[in-house]
């Protein structure tokens, strides 16, 4: 017969060591703990700091686990929208059926940082793609036209062209043969 409570204060004892400032235990009777991973998306700007934000887990140990999977929550999101969180829980739960028998908060917790930073990466991918398309638009550099300086360029323009009109007239009754 296994001694599911030794299992698990051992658990507890290696992760409190791993996880020294990410771990919250919240309770010992059943176990239940938080750890919250800190995770960042890249600056599109080079000189831009990266985005940081936490996803926290809660993890309640039924009496029978590791024979038995956590109850796996979120307690902070970050920058994980519902759908996201929801789909990773479903992962999460999925691989933890997976690894009956064995302790597996350590595994999770790995899991959880491998799909956020899967997520941190496509997030930056798109917004360097964005910032591509963005560089790519030509920008146009010039006056910026009001009604006041367009007339006044108007008025310059009508006056060239008059003038211009003026002279090819006399040039054309100058080359008009007498006769």
């Amino acid at each position: 017969m296994t001694d599911y409570a030794e299992e698990q204060a051992g658990e507890l004892e290696a992760l409190e060591s791993i996880f020294v400032t990410e771990l919250e235990v919240v309770s010992h009777n059943p176990y239940t703990y938080i750890i919250s991973i800190p995770c960042e998306i890249q600056n599109v700007e080079a000189d831009g700091p990266p985005k940081e934000f936490t996803v926290g887990l809660k993890f309640k140990l039924p009496e029978e686990y590791p024979d038995v999977p956590p109850n796996i929550e979120f307690t902070e999101g970050g920058e994980l929208d519902a759908d996201l969180q929801k789909s990773i829980l479903i992962e999460l739960n999925k691989f933890a059926e997976n690894e009956v028998g064995c302790v597996m908060i350590f595994t999770l917790v790995t899991e959880l940082q491998e799909k956020v930073n899967e997520y941190a990466d496509s997030i930056y991918s798109k917004k360097m793609e964005e910032k591509e398309e963005i560089d790519k638009i030509p920008v146009f550099h010039g006056t910026i036209v009001t009604r006041e300086n367009f007339m006044e360029w108007q008025a310059k323009f009508l006056m060239e062209r008059d003038s211009k009109k003026e002279k090819s007239t006399d040039c054309d009754s100058a080359l008009i043969p007498l006769l």
